[in-house]
């Protein structure tokens, strides 16, 4: 619709051509005054921001989830990975009585072995780190009375620092 009315021109008695308006008129096309523009305005930037900072909310969850999920399988891979450097302890200590540890690589990680001498058996601890998480394991461990070439594991322990 066009709202340019310059061109027609209204009697002083406000009738057109013999037609009068009809009472409580107001034209479709009147002019919007600049609060309304500013609370369209207004309303958009809250609108805006509103979902800017959900969605910002949302993103900071979901940042906060790989992190913990991260460091989960880091601290899981760590006690396997020292598990590990106690079994391949097992194996050296049948084969050499007098092994006193080392350093093993499994995967991609590093293994250090310490082992001393006990009242009947061996002091073995197993050190590891995968990222951030560092696992320390210590056992005991003892000859099997029935099967030379196994051990017992009368201990169990993990130590945290």
């Amino acid at each position: 619709m066009d709202c340019n009315i310059s061109s027609t021109s209204w009697p002083a008695n406000g009738e057109l051509e013999g037609i009068k308006p009809p009472t409580g008129f107001s034209s479709p096309c009147r002019s919007v005054s600049y609060q309304e523009k500013g609370f369209a305005t207004l309303l958009i930037l809250l609108l805006f921001t509103t979902f800017s900072a959900f969605g910002l909310e949302a993103y900071l969850k979901a940042q906060t989830e790989n992190r913990m999920a991260k460091r989960e399988a880091q601290s899981r891979q760590a006690v396997y990975i020292a598990e590990g450097g106690l079994e391949w302890a097992k194996s050296e200590l049948i084969k050499d009585p007098l092994f006193t540890g080392g350093k093993q690589t499994i995967g991609e990680e590093t293994v250090i072995i310490n082992v001393t001498v006990g009242e009947g058996g061996y002091w073995v601890t197993s050190d590891t780190q995968v990222g951030l998480a560092r696992r320390k394991i210590r056992v005991f461990l003892s000859p099997d009375t029935l099967n030379q070439n196994r051990w017992v594991m009368s201990q169990y322990q993990e130590i945290y620092q």
